[in-house]
């Protein structure tokens, strides 16, 4: 790993244990991080080169699983 992936990585957990200690849920802080990474910048566009294919094809089925498993559908109609 190239030295700023390195510090970008300790950023991103140092931001999620920051969250948690205040009270929050551990991705608030991490999602706040990535709002502040410049549009257009070049860590910008190894990040989205890196992770596109990881989260597109591994955390979002992942996470469409696990919601769908703890939605509460009822079998009859509610009237």
């Amino acid at each position: 790993m190239l030295p700023h992936h390195c510090i970008l990585l300790l950023l991103v957990l140092g931001s999620a244990l920051i969250s948690e200690i205040m009270g929050m849920h551990s991705f608030f802080g991490p999602m706040v991080l990535g709002l502040e990474v410049p549009d257009g910048s070049p860590l910008a566009f190894t990040l989205v080169y890196k992770l596109d294919f990881f989260i597109s094809f591994v955390m979002f089925p992942i996470y469409f699983i696990v919601c769908g498993g703890r939605a509460n559908l009822p079998l009859k109609p509610v009237l």
